[in-house]
This record gives structure tokens, sequence and C-alpha cells, in this order.
């Protein structure tokens, strides 16, 4: 054998495998298609958290006022001389965009049985708004309202008589997408 014809067969023997050894256009395309559709369910279900994360957001600033004005009512005594009393509320503001949230001070006046609303607040005491994509259920009351040193609700400025009360937050455009903080008449306070 000539050394011609061992090196054409080595060059034969070296192209075939170098001809060989990449991928082929089909198996690319498999490879890109898997590779979108993956990326195509990741995306939907990283969207759809997102909504989750808002509402849960959400029904934390509401559950966190709440306590607070159940705390505040609880430890509350006026100083003013003609007050028999003090309560804490929370109004959920539907006319404001976004819808907010704020918290109350109001005296109760010797003789009255009441807690005044918000209307006869004697001072705010913090407000804060919703998320521009969450907006106030149609459950939800104007008001809830805390008179201490022995806790009683008052809801929408009425004593309150009911087992309890939902705030609901939803979606804005999805009213099935909701999360909730139930107010028991005890003055209980919790996540449903």
């Amino acid at each position: 054998m000539s050394l011609n014809s061992l090196c054409f067969q080595w060059y034969n023997l070296v192209m075939d495998d170098t001809q060989n050894s990449g991928f082929t256009l089909i198996e690319m395309l498999v490879v890109i298609s898997i590779t979108g559709i993956m990326t195509a369910m990741s995306l939907g279900y990283t969207r759809q958290n997102e909504k989750q994360i808002v509402l849960f957001s959400e029904q934390a600033k509401v559950l966190g006022m709440l306590q607070e004005a159940k705390v505040l009512a609880l430890q509350g005594r006026s100083r003013e001389k003609d007050v028999e009393g003090v309560c804490y509320g929370v109004v959920f503001r539907r006319t404001t965009t976004p819808h907010s949230l704020t918290l109350f001070k109001s005296d109760i006046q010797p003789g009255s049985d009441i807690c005044p609303g918000v209307a006869s607040a004697a001072e705010i005491k913090s407000q804060q708004n919703l998320d521009p994509r969450a907006a106030w259920g149609a459950a939800t009351p104007s008001d809830i309202i805390f008179r201490g040193p022995r806790i009683e609700v008052f809801v929408n400025a009425n004593r309150f008589t009911e087992p309890e009360t939902k705030v609901v937050i939803e979606l804005r455009g999805n009213s099935s997408v909701s999360k909730s903080v139930t107010v028991g008449r005890g003055g209980s306070v919790s996540l449903r």
C-alpha cells in the first residue's frame, strides 16, 4: 500500500467522524421548542403567583391596621375631661383610587353608648393605600371600630351583633381571586 492511499483513507476516516459529530436540524428544533414551552409555563405560573403575593400583602396591611386599632382601644384612655372613653377604628374607603384604609381615634361623649365614626374623629392616626391592582370586595363594611377597655366592636357605626364580619380584598376585574380578614364579635381578628 502506498503512502498516498494511506493518507487518503485516513482523511476519509477523519472527515466521516467530523461530519457525524454535530446536531441535526431536527434535534436543535426539538430542544428549542421544549425550552420555549417550559419558559411559557413558568411565566404563566409566575403571573399567578404575583397576583397571590399582591393579595397576601394587602391582607397583611388590613390585619396589621385592625390589630393596631384593637390594641389602641384596649390601652386607650382619653385625657380629655368631658370624654367618657375612646374608640379606634379603621375606615375602608372605596371612593379613592386606589382604595385606602384609615386608622382613626374618636372620643365617646358622656351619656353616649355609641362609638362615633370617622366623620367625628378626633384624629387620623395613619392611612395606607391598597395596591392599584387590589380593591375592596362588595361584602367589606365601610368601617370597623373597637371600643375599650372591654372590647366592643362596631361595624358601619352600629353595635356589632353578628358572629363575625369579613373585610374582603380582591383583584380588580377578577372577584373570584380574593383574600379576607375576619373580625369576630368579641374583637378577634384573624385571617381566613
